[in-house]
């Protein structure tokens, strides 16, 4: 029985509820439905506007995410743009060095009278008592033994002692083993220059009489005549006086001359190809030819046979 009553109960409230929302269908359009509806609009919109403002929260945090994200690259791309920057910065200075190495070249060679060949340093001897330099330049590009070496501002640096085909090995100005006859050209006055390793070179042999005095600028003298000739072209310059030892009993003075090129640190020379010096006394010139290996060539020359002086005949 109670079962029956529950029942019929739930249909009556089911039959009650189709029966209020066909009426309410019916007067959907009505005035006191619409004001209903706005009142109940009104009231939860606080509602619809937090839900709202929260899908907009989420949506923001999600944007927020993918600009983080977007910025994260773009830092990484500037970082690696600006370590890309930072080595090419450090490669600038070895090329405004080098571009101004090869200008002072073409000035040098644009200024002088001499024809001449540029080569770069392969390598460097400053220890011990020798002062020379091996460049990658030889016969082949026209150099031969003794030509003069200059630095690449024009000053005298040295002169070539050894010949290959493609290289040569220079005695530097402050080797203990070269000497130039340099000349004041302020008074003319010339004298004997040595190099003394890495002190000032030293000016001797220089007539007491002869006016000489710091700050002076020496350079080759050149000939003297036409029987003596240099072994350099004339009027390179060598170097400047920074000191003078002139004594009252001796008939000769000697100076210390600051070389003008900076001999320590060469990495490109001049070498000059259309000044020939002359053979120096007792010195032995190169050989035409190298000896050969065939041992059927007899290198000794055969004497000419000697031929008999007919006897003058009686009449």
């Amino acid at each position: 029985m109670l079962r029956d009553r529950q029942a019929r109960g739930r249909i009556v409230t089911y039959v009650l509820l189709i029966a209020v929302s066909l009426m309410l269908l019916a007067f959907s359009d009505s005035r006191p439905l619409r004001d209903l509806r706005g009142g109940v609009n009104f009231a939860l919109a606080p509602v619809q506007e937090a839900l709202s403002g929260g899908a907009r929260s989420v949506g923001s945090l999600f944007s927020a995410f993918a600009e983080i994200d977007q910025l994260r690259q773009e830092n990484k791309a500037l970082a690696s743009r600006v370590s890309q920057l930072e080595q090419e910065n450090l490669q600038i200075p070895p090329l405004l060095i080098e571009n101004q190495r090869q200008a002072e070249l073409l000035r040098t060679k644009s200024s002088f009278d001499h024809k001449t060949v540029a080569a770069d340093v392969i390598y460097s001897d400053a220890t011990g008592a020798e002062r020379v330099i091996t460049v990658d330049k030889g016969s082949d590009a026209g150099i031969v033994l003794g030509a003069t070496v200059l630095a690449p501002g024009g000053a005298l640096a040295g002169q070539v002692q050894e010949v290959g085909r493609n290289y040569a090995t220079i005695r530097l100005l402050n080797d203990t083993r070269s000497l130039v006859i340099g000349r004041d050209i302020r008074t003319r006055a010339t004298g004997e220059v040595r190099g003394n390793l890495s002190a000032p070179l030293d000016m001797g042999n220089v007539r007491a009489t002869d006016d000489i005095a710091e700050g002076d600028t020496i350079v080759t003298s050149g000939g003297f005549g036409k029987d003596l000739k240099s072994q350099f072209p004339k009027d390179i310059v060598i170097g400047r006086i920074i000191g003078v030892n002139q004594s009252q009993t001796s008939i000769v003075s000697t100076a210390l001359v600051d070389p003008a090129a900076d001999l320590d640190s060469l990495e490109t020379v001049l070498i000059i190809t259309d000044f020939v010096p002359p053979q120096l006394p007792g010195s032995t010139p190169p050989p035409d030819a190298g000896p050969t290996d065939d041992p059927a060539v007899d290198p000794t020359p055969t004497p000419a046979p000697r031929q008999k002086t007919p006897k003058p005949t009686k009449r």
